[in-house]
């Protein structure tokens, strides 16, 4: 996609991280190569992260057709993960711009080539770069329709958080919505489920809608991170009739230590046979109300059941089991 780009590359990261010798070395130097080729580059990062890792923005600011903005969004987060090709093609996926993310973090992402679901995402792009470069408040331009056909079904683009999001375009509706119309079956992975806030709020709206769709008969399977696995929602989710839930462990590696690595970040449902999320959000409330975030809702055609077959590779690993409570 990188090397395809002519025009313009977008791309919006929580933050960058970079090891030399690493696959996303490789990416980055792709990315100069194309600004040096004319191509104008431009990265949003997360302000808060940016702190952690300045060494790649800062050296993009200095080069010619690169820029790099710096989104403030607290209470929350610039926590989307995706860029933008031409304004024509779209990456969007649980990677962060982190060179563990490629080698030693399980992931999911989707290249999308589809107009509406790209224009949208571009005029997302480009409201949260003016709010980076001073503007008073976000607007987006354009508005719906936000769905295109793909593979034999439609893929529907959404976004958080609420309060700085059009309404026809917040996510959280929508994923309640359908796992709210779901009849048989259920299975989600993200690395994190809570129904606890970061500043200990409440957030129970997926857990109830869980909770309910298994009351109703609906089969739930629930893969978290090994970080997740101690928390109250896991531990007590895991003890309701119909729901399953597993623990990813994958161990570390022999020859190194590899801090934040070794462990599933991907997040992603499939909703019956028919309907698919794929986004950037864990499921805490932080991410639908608080930080930027994407996602992508596919309905019928291929990405259901291509998620849904590796799903049960994952269900079904050696890496995979059931939570530990104890220490």
């Amino acid at each position: 996609m990188i090397r395809g780009a002519t025009r313009s590359l977008d791309l919006a990261e929580f933050y960058v991280s970079d090891e030399p010798g690493t696959k996303l070395h490789a990416v980055l130097e792709e990315v100069e190569r194309a600004a040096l080729r004319g191509v104008h580059v431009r990265l949003l990062c997360d302000q808060t992260f940016y702190d952690k890792y300045p060494e790649i923005p800062n050296a993009w600011a200095n080069r010619a057709n690169m820029e790099v903005r710096r989104a403030d969004m607290k209470p929350g987060i610039l926590h989307a993960k995706y860029f933008i090709v031409d304004d024509r093609e779209v990456y969007v996926g649980s990677q962060n711009l982190d060179w563990r993310s490629i080698e030693h973090i399980v992931e999911m992402g989707a290249r999308i080539r589809t107009p509406n679901v790209t224009k949208t995402l571009a005029a997302l792009f480009r409201a949260d770069w003016n709010v980076a470069g001073g503007a008073p408040l976000l607007s987006m331009e354009g508005g719906p329709p936000y769905k295109d056909e793909i593979d034999g079904g439609t893929i529907t683009i959404g976004a958080s958080p609420k309060r700085i999001t059009p309404e026809a375009l917040w996510d959280l509706p929508r994923l309640l919505d359908w796992i709210g119309h779901a009849t048989s079956t259920l299975r989600v992975t993200v690395l994190t489920y809570k129904i606890k806030t970061r500043h200990d709020g409440d957030f129970h709206d997926l857990d109830d809608a869980i909770r309910a769709a298994a009351k109703r008969g609906v089969h739930v399977q629930l893969v978290v991170s090994a970080w997740n696995e101690k928390d109250e929602a896991v531990l007590d989710l895991a003890k309701t009739p119909n729901v399953e839930v597993r623990v990813l462990d994958i161990p570390k590696l022999t020859t190194r230590d590899i801090p934040f690595a070794r462990v599933t970040h991907a997040k992603y449902a499939i909703f019956d046979e028919g309907r698919a999320w794929l986004g950037t959000s864990n499921w805490e409330g932080d991410y639908f109300f608080q930080s930027r975030n994407v996602s992508l809702f596919f309905e019928h055609g291929r990405v259901p059941s291509d998620l849904a077959r590796t799903f049960s590779d994952v269900w079904s690993s050696p890496y995979a089991r059931s939570p530990r409570s104890g220490p």
